[in-house]
């Protein structure tokens, strides 16, 4: 378990360096080119959200760490944060944390989180084939198989987003 913390706290790093790296890069410019997330950053999202689904305790192994080191602290942080809690517990419990973070309530708050299960983005048009804890997180979207299609705009952006 000790591994998989370490490789947590590794994958947060890296991807909270890219996203200083991002925003470094666009403050005082008034035109930005979107930056394009490279397949190995996109491969090290996934690559976290196995970790967390598959292993969620290990989550629980690093929040000391998160808790009491000032890199991890702060708004900025907060989408990483909550995301990574989403994969863990399957976007209830991250939901709630972040609206009662922001104080938007919970239905709003699941219309800014997109899921994506095995089978792609979780649309309404697949309803009939979810299970029942995935129903309430099922967009109107067409339905989207790839998941780095699903990921487009940069998953950075959707982060951002919420």
């Amino acid at each position: 378990m000790e591994a998989l913390g370490s490789f947590l706290l590794w994958s947060l790093d890296s991807i909270l360096a890219d996203f200083a790296i991002q925003q470094s890069g666009t403050k005082g410019s008034k035109k930005v080119a979107q930056k394009t997330p490279s397949k190995s950053q996109v491969g090290l999202f996934v690559v976290l959200a196995m970790v967390l689904r598959r292993k969620p305790d290990a989550l629980i192994t690093i929040l000391p760490t998160l808790n009491e080191t000032p890199k991890y602290h702060g708004q900025d942080k907060l989408p990483l944060i909550v995301w990574m809690v989403a994969q863990a517990s399957q976007g209830d419990l991250a939901v709630d944390i972040y609206g009662n973070e922001t104080n938007v309530p919970l239905k709003e708050t699941r219309k800014k989180v997109w899921l994506v299960d095995s089978k792609g983005l979780i649309v309404k048009s697949r309803l009939d084939s979810l299970q029942h804890f995935k129903k309430p997180w099922a967009h109107d979207h067409e339905p989207v198989n790839d998941f780095l299609d699903a990921v487009k705009p940069p998953s950075s952006l959707l982060l951002q987003a919420m």
